[in-house]
Formats: structure tokens, C-alpha cells, sequence
């Protein structure tokens, strides 16, 4: 009779165990799509500053995703007389946090020597990034 009830015991405490295991909620959380966080990511730049044998492009990137990003990197086509000049990848935000909402500047110079310049226009767009979950 003991060993009945040392079983019955065993049995009900395992079960007790197994099902607080099968209650447990799951996660449904999605991972972070970069292409989707990246599109979210706001980039405006001029020239800001042009002379003989250098140039400055400022800009503003704005995170307007519901995450934080780190390690921006852009690309920089600078446009001058119909054709493109010069193209930079740059990797601006480095070792900051951009929190959604946030905005964060940057100037860049660009020195040519005595290369000369045509009047430039720049574009840029987000290449990639690192989402910070």
C-alpha cells in the first residue's frame, strides 16, 4: 500500500510539473526586420559650404522608428555638372544611441587638394544599420 501511495505521489507531482511547463506563455515576439527599420530611418543633407579644393555636407538623421539604431551608415552622392563627382560611404552615429524620435547632425568635409570642383549637390540614403532591440 505504500509504494501505491509513493506512486500516486510521484505521479501527481510530476504532472503538477509538467503541465505548469505547458501553461507557460509563449513568446510571439517578432525579430527586428532591418528593411523595415532602415526605411524608417530619415536622412537630409546639403552642401553646406563649397570652395576651391574642398567641400562641407551637413545633414540631419532622424529616427523615426519605434527602436533605438546605432552605426548608421550612409552613402553620399555628390552630384556636379550632370554626373556624379564623388560617392562616400560614411558610418555616422558611431558609439551613440539614436532613440525613436531623436535627430542627430553631422558634418563631414571633403578636402580635393587642388582638384577643381564643380557647383555640387549631394544625396544620401541609408545603407544599413544596427537596431538596437
Amino acid at each position: 500500500m505504500n509504494n501505491a501511495k509513493i506512486i500516486k505521489l510521484a505521479l501527481l507531482l510530476l504532472s503538477v510539473f509538467l503541465l505548469q511547463g505547458c501553461l507557460l506563455k509563449k513568446s510571439d515576439k517578432q525579430p527586428v526586420k532591418l528593411d523595415a527599420v532602415v526605411s524608417k530611418v530619415k536622412i537630409e543633407s546639403v552642401v553646406s559650404h563649397q570652395e576651391a579644393g574642398w567641400l562641407r555636407v551637413s545633414g540631419n538623421i532622424k529616427n523615426t522608428s519605434e527602436y533605438p539604431v546605432t552605426s548608421v551608415e550612409v552613402k553620399l552622392i555628390l552630384t556636379g555638372d550632370a554626373e556624379v563627382f564623388d560617392a562616400r560611404h560614411l558610418i555616422l552615429s558611431q558609439g551613440k544611441r539614436l532613440e525613436p524620435g531623436q535627430t542627430v547632425t553631422f558634418d563631414s568635409t571633403f578636402d580635393y587638394g587642388t582638384k577643381e570642383i564643380p557647383k555640387v549637390t549631394v544625396d544620401a540614403a541609408v545603407v544599413t544599420l544596427q537596431v538596437l532591440e
